[in-house]
């Protein structure tokens, strides 16, 4: 049977990141049931229980070098791993790896990445060099292939596809999660906003507040902060909520990827700072508006029509009349959400395909 290695960022609790794993692994499997999957993890007990897979440490050279050996192929996961705004570490280390994958003549593949920013000189010559070695590179979005074009790779080499999780399929009940969380709808609606902390900035923590308040003044809504990425997301929940007066709910719960989608199929509309909780919302047709910090928002929020507001220009009125608009069409926009993912879903599925193909041609 086939061999797999699939190195991301996983194994830190980042729920966006999980579900790209997730996605990647039910894509996989969809062309190879008996595939065998082996994930470079910072938590490899979790990772393999969780997703039914063997995991080793990402920072273990011998161990990853023993399982390339013996791999049909290497892929360097979905998401934004080649950037280089968060840490000058994470574009060489995933580089790395990619060149330890040729050098040991594993067929290698970037799956439906993010590109950028890459704003040092060394980030930009890695990814020049290293990148151009892999056999096949699919990219999420449009700008992220401009990216790559800027940086001299033929066009030839790229493909735009989609964010796998474009394609992750929902498990569980969504009203079974909210009652565990002690969450029952009883004809209110429910806006959901994922939060993260933001360099040193606490004026959208406010705004975000005054606009929950109002929601459950006009709409009488009932709040639930999701926490992407713990434990930053949820201590940023929850200073939020603290300044609301009414019902919230700040998710505590450990939830599978696919669960979690599930969940988040029972809001009425979303509020979302990170790009997988709006990336979830549009998957099962809710209502989405972003707060951008990062350019990967924007292109998501283009690519689904979707509106969006800067996190370091937000401002009460303006958000709170884009949360208004979006509620008054929300019927509308649900089943325009619905219409739109299913070409992207195809997409998204297009990557599993042609990285099979590096397998079959062996």
């Amino acid at each position: 049977m086939p061999k797999v290695v699939i190195s991301g960022y996983y194994g830190f609790d980042n729920t966006g990141d999980e579900a790209i794993l997730a996605a990647i692994i039910q894509a996989l499997r969809k062309q190879d049931p008996l595939v065998k999957i082996v994930v470079l993890s910072a938590n490899p007990g979790k990772t393999a229980s969780t997703y039914g897979v063997k995991a080793i440490s990402r920072n273990s050279l011998p161990q990853i070098i023993e399982e390339l050996k013996s791999s049909q192929l290497f892929l360097s996961g979905g998401g934004g791993l080649l950037q280089d705004v968060t840490s000058q570490r994470t574009v060489p280390y995933y580089l790395t790896l990619v060149y330890l994958a040729k050098f040991l003549g594993v067929p290698t593949a970037f799956y439906a990445q993010g590109i950028g920013p890459l704003q040092g000189k060394l980030g930009r010559f890695l990814t020049s060099w290293i990148g151009q070695k892999a056999d096949l590179i699919t990219l999420r979005d449009e700008k992220s292939c401009q990216e790559l074009l800027n940086l001299g790779f033929p066009p030839e080499k790229i493909k735009v596809t989609a964010d796998p999780v474009l394609a992750l399929l929902p498990e569980g009940k969504g009203e079974d999660l909210l009652a565990q969380e002690g969450i029952v709808k009883n004809g209110k609606p429910l806006l959901g906003i994922s939060l993260r902390p933001w360099k040193d900035l606490e004026e959208y923590k406010k705004v975000v507040a005054k606009a929950a308040q109002r929601a459950i003044k006009e709409w009488q809504a009932q709040i639930v902060f999701l926490p992407f990425h713990l434990p930053g997301d949820y201590e940023t929940c929850l200073e939020v909520a603290q300044l609301i007066d009414g019902e919230t709910k700040v998710l505590s719960g450990d939830y599978h990827p696919t669960h979690y989608l599930s969940l988040i199929g029972q809001l009425d509309l979303l509020l979302g700072m990170r790009l997988h909780a709006l990336i979830f919302a549009a998957r099962v047709g809710v209502p989405l508006l972003g707060i951008s910090y990062d350019p990967k928002i924007d292109r998501f929020l283009q690519l689904v029509n979707a509106p969006g507001i800067p996190v370091e220009a937000i401002e009460f009125s303006s958000l709170w009349s884009l949360l208004q608009d979006t509620w008054d069409q929300k019927t509308s926009v649900s089943s325009q959400l619905k219409q739109q993912i299913l070409p992207l879903e195809e997409r998204a599925l297009e990557n599993a395909k042609l990285v099979w193909q590096l397998i079959k041609a062996r």
